[in-house]
This record gives structure tokens, sequence and C-alpha cells, in this order.
């Protein structure tokens, strides 16, 4: 609880049945203490130190001894200090709560939140902000994670502190990819690139990697090859990993644009980069090869290339990232072959996996590709998947919706597609 300087002297007398005469005996006058205790004259320390010397006197000869606390510095604490006594215990309470899996983390961030309404510590809440966004990140939710990084970034005065800064603006760079805001990560990127050229090389790594991942979902493969392309030479001997994160977007880029061979020559060159062992990564490459097969129509490679996936499938860690993107791209290659089955039955699994672990955009992916299979029936009810989607994510690609109506168009449900229409309108409002 926080207390004015006055409310601590009425406690005080109040506590030990003083009146203000005794606090102050001969030496001021109770008019003083009177103004003192209404908010109306300063504390000196001089007075303060008075007060405690008449208590702690009267006290003892009461056979009594002064709580330890109430010193003179107790009371002439301001309120602004005891706040950020206050808010400090907060920041060490959330960092505790974080570890555990029930809801106290969020009742303590909604207490603070609500304390710091009053109070306004830029640099209490950027700690406090930076606290609630790696939380929520490590959680998945990369909405609530990407609304506290921004705060973070309002509140940073770049010109003081410019290394953290950079930090927040990396966390969003990240944030930004899962949560699909593949234009917002680009705007990120390059104003961390132009406005802090001396960056540490692992910071301008980063963002240069991920300015090109973006204009890859973004189907801007020419830019994303050229950002990549100028800076792999130099990740190569110092960022081996990252190298090979980069050889994989540049193949996918030239995947998509349709430049087979070359993009055949990049995956056989990440194979032999990559560990036997690295089952994850290599399933990757091996379902993107079959992708590429079956427009080559190599079938009989691109079959070879699946039945290594599925082999490799049990054996895969649970927690890897990209795993439901693995079953995703295999959906899309057996729809690529007209199995429709196997596509619905690895595309379903994908879609699970991907809601379990919020990867919304990677939803967004397998809900169009649902869309646009040649099925009447589906496991699921594609509409409310959809209108789920858009809640949980705040944000909707518009051709997953337009694909989704003509999905139930195509299957003659006439109310499914009013139903949609109107949804589309709805949220064409709210943007």
């Amino acid at each position: 609880m926080i207390m004015t300087v006055g409310e601590k002297i009425k406690e005080l007398r109040s506590k030990y049945d003083l009146n203000q005469d005794e606090i102050v005996g001969n030496e001021l006058t109770r008019n003083l203490i009177s103004q003192i205790e209404h908010g109306k004259a300063n504390l000196t320390r001089k007075t303060a130190e008075l007060i405690i010397r008449n208590t702690s006197s009267i006290l003892k000869q009461r056979g009594i001894t002064l709580d330890k606390s109430i010193d003179v510095d107790y009371l002439l604490e301001s309120e602004e200090s005891q706040a950020q006594k206050i808010i400090s215990k907060y920041i060490d309470d959330l960092k505790d709560a974080s570890f555990y899996k029930d809801t106290r983390f969020n009742t303590v961030l909604k207490s603070v939140d609500d304390f710091l309404v009053t109070w306004d510590f830029p640099d209490l809440k950027i700690k406090i902000c930076e606290i609630a966004g790696d939380y929520f990140t490590s959680k998945n939710d990369y909405y609530k994670a990407s609304v506290y990084y921004e705060n973070v970034r309002y509140l940073i005065n770049n010109e003081i502190d410019s290394s953290k800064l950079i930090s927040i603006l990396r966390k969003l760079s990240v944030v930004y990819y899962y949560m699909g805001k593949y234009k917002e990560g680009i705007d990120i990127c390059k104003y961390a690139l132009d406005r802090f050229n001396e960056m540490d090389s692992n910071y301008k790594t980063i963002f240069t990697f991920n300015m090109g991942l973006y204009y890859n979902y973004l189907g801007q493969y020419e830019n994303a090859l050229s950002i990549l392309d100028n800076f792999k030479t130099k990740t190569k001997d110092i960022h081996k990993e990252t190298y090979n994160k980069i050889l994989l977007i540049e193949a996918s880029c030239l995947q998509e644009l349709k430049r087979y061979t070359e993009a055949l020559d990049y995956y056989h060159k990440l194979m032999t980069l990559t560990p036997i062992h690295d089952i994850n990564n290599r399933c990757i490459y091996h379902t993107n090869m079959a992708q590429i097969y079956i427009k080559m129509n190599k079938i009989d490679m691109a079959n070879k290339c699946i039945n290594t996936v599925k082999s490799y499938l049990s054996d895969m860690s649970e927690d890897f990232q990209y795993l439901p993107q693995i079953y995703y791209e295999l959906g899309k290659a057996y729809n690529l072959l007209n199995d429709t089955q196997n596509s619905i039955y690895y595309l379903n699994i994908a879609l699970n996996l991907a809601k379990s672990n919020k990867y919304y955009n990677v939803v967004s992916s397998i809900l169009n590709e649902l869309a646009n299979l040649n099925s009447k029936k589906l496991p699921i009810n594609l509409k409310n998947e959809l209108m789920l989607l858009s809640s949980n994510s705040n944000k909707i690609d518009t051709n997953v919706i337009l694909n989704t109506i003509k999905y139930y168009t195509k299957i003659n449900n006439g109310n499914a597609v009013l139903e949609l229409c109107d949804f589309y309108q709805n949220l064409k409002k709210c943007i």
C-alpha cells in the first residue's frame, strides 16, 4: 500500500497511541505536524529525525520497542519511490510466475497493468512489457507477444538505448512471421538495418535472413533471391546453420519460379551439408523435392521422396517447429498426385499440429489447400475453421476466404456461401 508522508505519520501515531505534541515535543509546533499530515507542508529530514527520536523515547518508557521498519528513511520515502519498489516486486513475481503452467502469470500481469495506469515509469514498463512478450512468445501466443513488444518499441528512447531497441525489433521480426504479418516484418527488418548501421553482425544476419524469408512468403521471389544471395557468402563459414537456411529459402524461391533444375541442385547440396541423423531438416528437403519431381513428371522419384519422409515421421521430434509444414507439404504432394484421400489425411494432421502450436499462418495455408481439393467430404467444417482462424489470429488472408466460398459453391452449399459472404463483408468493415 502506497502512503503519503502525512498518512505514515498518522499511522505511526495511531499504532502507538501518540498525539501530535508527543511526537514533536517542545521543539516544533503542533500546527506544523498538522500541516505535514494534511499535505500542506513538507517533511524535512531534521523533522523526521525528531519524530523518530521522540517516538522511540516515549515507547522506551512504556517498555515498547519501535518497529525496525519505521525509521527516518521510511517517513521521508516518497510515493513515487514506494511505487517503484512495488513495481520492481511485480517484475520479480512475473519472472517467477513465467515458469508455471497455471494462470498465475496472467494474474500478476493484470495486477501490474492495473497498477501502471496510475504510475508512469517508462524504464520499468519496458522491463514488464518485454517479460510479457517473452512469456507469450514461449506460449505461442504471438498476437499478445506482439502487443507487448510493440509497447516496448514505443517506450524506448532509441537515441539513448539503441541496443535494447535492436533486441526488441529482432523479437518482433520473429513473432510477425508466425502471425503472417510479412509486410510488417519487412518494414521492421529494413528499419533496423537502415537505422543501425553498426549493429552486431549476428543481428545483421538475423534481420537480413528474416527479410528474405518474408519476401519469399509474399511471393516476391526475385527480391528474396537478391537479398539472400548478396550476403550468403558472408555467412557460409561463420553461421553454417543460417547458411543452410538461406539455401533452403533460395531453393524454395527457385521452385516457385519453376526453375526446377536449379532448385533440385540446391536441395541436393543441402543433402550433402546436412548430417544423416538430422531427419527433421532432411524431411523438409524431401517433401519439397517430391513436389518438384511431380511437376517434372518424374513420379517414381517423387514417390521415393514421399516414402522416405513417411519412413522418418515416427522418429521425428514432436517439438520440431516445422513438423506441421512437413505434413502440410506431404498433403500438397499427394494432391498433385491426385491422391485426394492421402492428401486429406496429411493435411488434417498438419491442421491439428498447426492449431495446437498456434501457427496461424500455417493454418491459413492448410485451409487454403483443403478448399482447393476436389472432394465433397472433408473431415473438418471448413467454414467454422475459417471463422475460428479469424478470431484467433486477428487477421486472415482474403484468398482463403474466397477459395472457401468457391469450395462451398462447388458442393452446392448455398447457406455456407451466404454465411461466408456476410462474414467477409463484416471483416472488411472491421479492417
